[in-house]
């Protein structure tokens, strides 16, 4: 498992069988904080890999004066989205390899700190002087408990001004599945994405098999086992061991019902009525919603850690003189390229979808596509990407999936890493296992209506 490169992740989805490249399509990134190496390891995975580079011609920056200053206890997390904005500006980039990238950065200070730090600065920027067609975001909300009355009103308002004003926003789904793992009472998706004008990206396991986007998909939830007395050969090519212990749940995409936004319309008939109308308590009693709720997520890409995206990015040498792996740039610093998951980057990579979509609607003389939801669910899916439909349905595997997760520089060291199932203690095998969420046919709490597929996407969204 080391991550998809560019060119599989186009294959993956279809983008390399279209035309469209992003052409003349604004894509915003908000984050807080700025790496000061954001374009040159861009720029160096780029070169590494086959990609245009990014310049003055298709990227800028909007960073504001003491943006790099850390409050006290660092409530937002600095180094965290750091690594957020080198895989954005690396994902809408490799799917829409033409589309303008804007990065507006924000200031995290006191007034970030009960909102755990999430970056509506720069994000209400963008949308008062649209500055984009697109904005892509990843905020770190558990549920909906901890957000302020007044942060959903105001972030109600903001959706709601890009929708009239032709954006699409889109807001990854989240990693933690219903969002219980962490204590909450209720399960229930994670705020923004609940809000009906935003786009919730959920997440996928993704196993490609060929140059010619042959894949396997299922619905994202990772559990872990680790491997007693692995002895792995000096290839990496066998591994044997003395058993494995018991599974730990290692992260999901998120979804679920919002405990404080009612159905839209564009999902009424499309999502069951059970996922709009109950929820359930950590203890698995259900609990009942009505009127019916919005559910979470619309729309789903590759997001497993294990079976994520290829970046590059500039660290701190942490074992002199350079981590296994890692090119070295300086005394203190190297570059390192390594896998990275979660619907962090699920969502640039449908930002960079939906600009394709909107290459095409430009080029036939049509506006941005903006807010895509009501589209979305009038669309057929289709069960194989043979179907000729835009987006496919995502289910659980029908039999156990897995594989096997070394670290470099570790000869002892081997976890076996379940794709939406993992084996009790007396080798039972339970599939289909993303805390109270379910992989199913048709919409699902996992992966929405499911997966892109990007020729018939544009087909059906470009043109009409």
């Amino acid at each position: 498992m080391c991550g998809y490169t560019p060119q599989q992740l186009q294959q993956a989805y279809g983008a390399n069988l279209v035309s469209q490249t992003g052409k003349t399509v604004r894509v915003a990134i908000t984050d807080l904080y700025h790496s000061p190496t954001l374009l040159s390891d861009v720029n160096r995975f780029f070169t590494n890999h086959g990609l245009s580079l990014l310049n003055s011609q298709n990227f800028v920056q909007i960073i504001p004066s003491g943006v790099n200053s850390i409050p006290k206890g660092d409530p937002c997390s600095a180094i965290g989205w750091q690594v957020e904005q080198t895989l954005d500006v690396t994902a809408v980039h490799l799917m829409a390899p033409d589309a303008f990238i804007i990065f507006a950065a924000g200031i995290c200070d006191a007034a970030d700190e009960p909102d755990q730090g999430e970056g509506e600065e720069p994000l209400y920027e963008v949308i008062d002087n649209r500055l984009a067609d697109i904005v892509t975001n990843s905020w770190g909300y558990y549920g909906e408990e901890d957000v302020a009355p007044g942060v959903v009103r105001s972030d109600t308002a903001k959706f709601m001004q890009a929708a009239a004003q032709g954006m699409s926003i889109l807001f990854a789904s989240g990693d933690d599945g219903d969002a219980t793992p962490d204590g909450r009472a209720i399960a229930s998706g994670s705020w923004p994405p609940t809000n009906p004008y935003v786009t919730a990206v959920g997440g996928t396991s993704l196993l490609l098999t060929d140059s010619s986007g042959n894949k396997s998909e299922y619905g994202w939830a990772n559990y872990y086992s680790s491997l007693q007395n692995p002895l792995i050969s000096n290839n990496g090519a066998t591994v044997t061991d003395e058993g494995w212990g018991s599974f730990s749940y290692g992260g999901s995409s998120s979804g679920g019902p919002s405990l404080i936004m009612l159905e839209p319309s564009y999902q009424k008939k499309i999502v069951p009525k059970v996922m709009a109308t109950q929820t359930y308590l950590s203890s698995g009693e259900p609990v009942p919603l009505d009127p019916p709720r919005r559910v979470t997520p619309d729309i789903a890409m590759v997001a497993d850690p294990n079976t994520g995206l290829l970046f590059g990015e500039t660290y701190t040498i942490t074992s002199p003189p350079v981590d296994a792996g890692c090119l070295q740039l300086s005394k203190k610093t190297e570059y390192c390229e390594q896998e990275i998951g979660g619907t962090s980057v699920a969502s640039p990579l449908f930002a960079g979808v939906v600009a394709l979509v909107n290459d095409s609607r430009l080029s036939n003389g049509r506006g941005p596509i903006g807010f895509v939801n009501p589209a979305l669910y009038r669309l057929p899916v289709g069960e194989t990407t043979g179907s000729g439909r835009p987006i496919i349905d995502v289910n659980a595997p029908s039999k156990p999936v897995g594989g096997l997760y070394g670290a470099l520089g570790y000869d002892n060291y081997a976890v076996f890493v379940g794709i939406d199932s993992y084996a009790e203690s007396n080798g039972t095998v339970i599939e289909n296992v993303d805390t109270s969420l379910r992989s199913q046919h048709g919409y699902d709490n996992v992966t929405g209506l499911g997966a892109p597929r990007v020729p018939q996407l544009i087909e059906a969204l470009g043109q009409h």
